[in-house]
């Protein structure tokens, strides 16, 4: 018999997953403590991509023994049994090059806990990939007696891990056994599907990851005031894929109160224009004056005055500023370029500098009618429009300074990622502000506007845990209908999907819906 979901309201963001959590525990395997531990829990398989793709700082590699290492070719994928990847091809040191095997694991006790180090068809291994180092050896022993260097992964990830993880498809590399059905899938199918608990139940844990980006909002603001912290977000998420950890970087070195000081006048076109000349400047994006004959009448207009401007506040930024090289520029779609993103930026804080950022998203929120579908769309449109709306010029029609020019305007910050920084951003923050201030009537009405906000864009990790409860059952997978059911599959995710077999025992879903 399924728990009863009824006595764990969620008429409001409040924490009724964590209240199931509690009340099923006893009827599972011990549990990851909750909330998680530091580290985060993840698969072996998402090791095995991060490897296989090199999303590393691939020139600062040093083994565990404290080797140089370069990584010629990581390997082919290996679907059958041996070691993960065969014949890879590094140079430790100044050393040969050396061509082998890889075996990759989450912790470095998964060499012995797999018997490798037993086993001789792994003497062929010429390096240990893993996460973490858990036994603190630096190196483990192949079973020809071999000391074999060991390469942890995780200092030198480019970007956090969480985030990394969220970006990558499992769709795109060797098909393994990874999306196999969890035990959450048979107890639905032996119950019978009860879709209004189950949606439920989503709901909840969706309210709780939203609940636990606005606990580290709150948590953060003892080094931060909230709208630097908001700014910070909002950047972030501008970043996109490829330059999140960028942009907060920008966000960081060239926080409001600096551009407050640079921009005294209200005046909307030259404030813009200041933000525009320092966040440029000191992301080291903004083309140098010798290259300005080389581009067209139209970029020299624009961006004479950056250039103008910016010798007078270069000396903010002086010890902080980035460099050009710092930035992924290639491989990113024309409308995401990061030069769009520094201009739509800069058009919002010219707008709201000079007053709390979060007042005009607080304001879109609470004059809405957020108890009804057609008011949240209004809502959703207002906060669009908040971050999208533009002037038509430069920016509308070029992706690059000096780039060719299209013939239509584009938005600088599309729907879909509006509708990113409205989930990710705006609603933590404005819960986290409701809740310091006491504010139920915003609390209330920042629940309601998050429980009416449409799908987002599908992920690996949401595809990977609707193939775990709905088992490729289209209909029932309809029940995701919202983000915050989305947000729901991504909080069940991170507390037992990612630890496969054993998480699939321990989960609150599978326990929930009975024996």
């Amino acid at each position: 018999m399924p728990l009863d979901l009824n006595e764990f309201s969620t008429d409001e963001t409040s924490s009724a997953y964590r209240r199931i959590v509690e009340r099923v525990r006893n009827l599972c395997e011990p549990a990851v403590p909750y909330p998680d531990s530091p580290r985060l829990a993840i698969r072996e398989r998402l090791v095995r991509c991060f490897w296989f793709d090199q999303n590393l700082t691939t020139d600062d590699l040093r083994t565990d023994g404290g080797q140089k290492l370069r990584v010629l070719s990581p390997g082919w994928w290996n679907l059958e049994a041996g070691p993960d990847f065969r014949n890879a091809v590094i140079r430790l040191g100044r050393g040969e090059i050396v061509k082998g095997h890889v075996e990759v694991h989450i912790y470095s006790s998964g060499w012995k806990a797999h018997g490798h180090h037993e086993d001789p068809n792994y003497n062929s291994v010429i390096l240990h990939v893993v996460m973490w180092d858990d036994l603190d050896s630096g190196t483990v022993l192949r079973a020809d007696g071999t000391e074999l260097p060991q390469l942890r992964l995780e200092p030198y990830l480019e970007g956090e891990l969480g985030e990394l993880a969220e970006m990558v498809n499992p769709e795109d590399y060797p098909a393994d056994n990874s999306g196999s059905v969890g035990l959450c899938h048979r107890k639905l199918i032996e119950h019978g599907v009860d879709e209004e608990w189950l949606g439920t139940f989503l709901d909840a844990a969706g309210d709780e990851r939203i609940l636990g980006r606005a606990a580290r909002f709150r948590k953060r603001l003892g080094q931060a005031p909230p709208d630097q912290l908001f700014y910070e977000g909002v950047m972030e998420a501008l970043g996109y894929k490829r330059n999140k950890s960028q942009f907060r970087m920008l966000a960081s070195i060239a926080p409001l109160e600096r551009l407050r000081g640079l921009c005294p006048s209200d005046d909307l076109d030259v404030c813009c224009v200041q933000i525009e000349a320092a966040l440029f400047g000191a992301a080291g994006l903004l083309p140098m004056a010798d290259e300005l004959d080389a581009f067209d009448d139209e970029t020299r207009r624009y961006a004479g005055p950056l250039l103008d401007r910016w010798p007078a506040i270069r000396e903010n930024f002086a010890d902080t500023m980035m460099q050009r090289s710092q930035w992924k520029l290639s491989g990113v779609r024309p409308a995401n370029t990061p030069p769009r993103r520094i201009a739509a930026i800069s058009f919002i804080l010219a707008r709201y500098l000079h007053r709390d950022l979060l007042e005009p998203f607080r304001t879109a929120v609470m004059q809405g009618s957020s108890g009804t579908r057609r008011g949240c769309v209004r809502i959703r449109r207002d906060i669009e429009n908040i971050l999208a709306e533009f002037p038509d010029n430069y920016w509308s029609y070029r992706s690059s300074f000096g780039g060719g020019r299209r013939e239509t305007p584009q938005r600088l910050v599309g729907k879909s990622r509006s509708l990113i920084i409205i989930t990710n951003t705006v609603v933590p923050a404005l819960l986290a502000q409701a809740k310091g201030r006491s504010r139920k009537d915003l609390a209330l009405a920042v629940h309601r506007f998050y429980g009416q906000l449409p799908r987002l864009d599908d992920n690996s990790v949401e595809r990977f845990v609707r193939r775990r409860i709905f088992a490729g059952d289209v209909e029932l997978e309809k029940l995701v209908n919202s983000a915050r059911r989305q947000q729901g599959l991504h909080q069940i995710f991170k507390d037992y999907c990612e630890q496969d077999a054993r998480g699939c025992r321990q989960c609150a879903l599978a326990a929930a819906l009975g024996e």
